[in-house]
């Protein structure tokens, strides 16, 4: 403006702006106050509360969840909640979808007792089996609810995420996916029931991520704001109470976390052999040993061969290490199909993880079924802290189900072609090579179908200096096969592409719709940051998907979204942590 001091008008626009970022810090260190007075006094007033104030509480944090007449009505339905603290509403939440996930698993065991038709029965089988694991991990959730204090706030909220995340992931598997395509009475009262309770827990991990941003915030502001005394000089809580009487139950020790220990010794427990010259003659018989493991690796060597089995890995069995002799000499194969087993995709598996702390390295996971079986899952991983180093992990459709949890994928080569690498897990691909391979006649090859169902769930996939190539036979045919990165499996799927070659086998569009629907394109995000190749170029890419900056691009490395520093330097894979090529 003509006449004006510019120096004045940057001092008086930089008054405004330090006065704005006061207000705000303000805001927040009021919010959190509540959190924290919650937490210090164990929640036990309850006379001669306001409760019509309290109520706006409930109202106010409700509000930001994804459904939140649901969360209104069942929060204040709760006994005490009237006058419950934000953190006590967070562990009434949990509480409650603990409720109703039980409630859900019965549903369908009386169903599965009075059900007669074999493909129905195996569904309510795989049904009950995913609200089992959704119920563990509201287990898991409570248990670090009930050791939260004011130093480890944020941290225990991050793992508290996770585990919610993960429990809403096996009741979508339960509800939308196991039960896909099948009709009838069964499938309809599941989905009924089953919605409700994907709503409670969907409130339950909203509630949480609300105050973990708060924390998060306050963080940034700690050394600038001068309130933070108010915040010192408190004792740490051992027990947040649910009301004046009961603590939580002492199931929840069964819940707690452990960690990968640094015991990588290549000295294995056990040998598998195909010669004899092994303990184990199969995979699966030295993987029973296994059960109920410590927190050290238990290490099973599994030399050259082919091995035709369906391997699980229970729950029971933690921290187990698979080492192979080499990608191509050690081969775990098997061929399940959707349509040639007559199996729910969950039950094709070759290798299905539940344990904690897998390790996979240096071997060949297959499903060999080929791509007119359809949906055929070599590796299916349904663990925390699962790691898979130098493998290769061979399909066609549906090659890798990440189906839940944190994973770390390092060095591997993942080959299929249509969603050959999907689920809802937070997993990290480093330094991996991603084949595309020639589907059916009229298929178009997408390597990816993320599953993230909510908008606070921390998912997504993550690939961080991979190669995307073809095969041969698809490079000289990639006009009549195009690929795409990716396509959106549900509403809030999430992928992104961080420092990758790419080469020019993918369509110039880049991503795919869902079936040639406009489904979750104002939801989904799919990113893409400093890729290279000729495939890299962003000119032509569709709109609804993303060109990031570094901040954006930041939240995917393995410490942001994996929190990969606390745990992975156990398995001594070498893993970039932060945002580098």
């Amino acid at each position: 403006m003509e006449g004006s001091d510019p120096y004045l008008h940057r001092e008086m626009k930089g008054k405004k702006m330090l006065k704005k970022r006061w207000i705000i810090a303000g805001l927040v260190v009021i919010i959190l106050l509540a959190v924290v007075i919650g937490l210090a006094v164990g929640l036990k007033r309850r006379k001669g509360s306001d409760l019509g104030a309290v109520s706006k509480t409930i109202q106010s944090l409700c509000n930001s969840t994804s459904y939140p007449d649901t969360c209104i009505a069942s929060l204040s339905a709760f006994p005490g909640s009237s006058i419950a603290s934000p953190t006590r509403l967070v562990g009434i939440a949990m509480n409650i979808a603990h409720q109703g996930a039980n409630s859900s698993l019965h549903l369908v065991e009386r169903l599965l007792d009075s059900e007669h038709n074999e493909t129905i029965k195996a569904a309510l089988k795989d049904c009950l089996e995913n609200l089992a694991d959704s119920i563990d991990q509201i287990n898991v959730s409570l248990s670090h609810f009930s050791s939260l204090s004011l130093k480890n706030l944020l941290d225990t909220f991050k793992e508290i995420r996770t585990s919610l995340s993960s429990a809403l992931t096996f009741q979508t598997t339960c509800i939308e996916d196991v039960f896909a395509g099948i009709n009838g009475r069964a499938g309809d009262e599941i989905s009924k029931d089953g919605h409700y309770v994907k709503q409670l827990v969907s409130n339950a991990l909203g509630l949480s991520t609300i105050l973990s941003s708060l924390q998060d915030e306050l963080s940034k502001w700690k050394n600038r704001i001068p309130f933070r005394r108010l915040l010192s000089g408190h004792n740490d809580v051992d027990v947040v109470y649910f009301d004046d009487h009961e603590a939580f139950p002492e199931w929840l020790s069964l819940g707690s976390r452990k960690l990968l220990q640094a015991n990588t010794t290549t000295v294995p427990n056990v040998t598998v052999a195909q010669d004899g010259t092994g303990q184990f003659l199969r995979i699966q018989d030295a993987v029973n040993a296994a059960a109920n493991t410590g927190s050290s690796f238990y290490i099973i060597s599994i030399k050259a061969g082919i091995y035709t089995e369906s391997i699980s890995i229970p729950k029971t069995a933690k921290n187990v290490m698979f080492v192979g002799d080499g990608v191509g000499k050690t081969i775990i194969t098997g061929n399940k199909s959707v349509v040639g087993s007559g199996v729910s995709t969950f039950d094709t598996a070759t290798l299905a993880v539940k344990g904690n702390g897998f390790f996979a390295r240096d071997l060949t996971i297959e499903n060999t079924a080929g791509p007119e079986m359809h949906q055929a899952v070599a590796v299916r991983v349904s663990a925390d802290l699962a790691v898979f180093y130098k493998c290769s992990l061979a399909g066609y459709q549906d090659t890798l189900y990440t189906h839940t949890l944190r994973q770390f994928y390092k060095e591997c080569t993942i080959s299929g072609t249509v969603d050959f690498i999907f689920g809802n897990s937070a997993a990290v691909f480093q330094q991996c090579t991603l084949v595309a391979l020639v589907p059916l006649p009229g298929q178009q090859n997408t390597i990816t179908a993320q599953g993230r169902v909510d908008k606070f769930q921390n998912t997504g996939l993550s690939f961080h200096g991979c190669n995307v190539v073809g095969a041969k036979d698809l490079q000289s045919a990639i006009k009549d096969y195009p690929t795409f990165l990716g396509r959106p499996w549900k509403e809030y799927s999430r992928t992104v592409f961080l420092f990758s070659n790419i080469s020019d086998i993918l369509d110039p569009a880049g991503w795919l719709q869902w079936n040639g629907t406009p489904f979750a394109l104002q939801t989904l995000f799919y990113g893409e940051y400093m890729n290279t190749g000729d495939g890299a170029a962003s000119e032509k890419r569709v709109n609804w998907s993303t060109s990031m900056n570094e901040k954006q691009a930041e939240q995917f490395t393995v410490n942001s979204f994996l929190d990969g520093t606390k745990w992975l330097p156990a398995t001594r894979v070498s893993f970039t942590s932060d945002l580098t090529s």
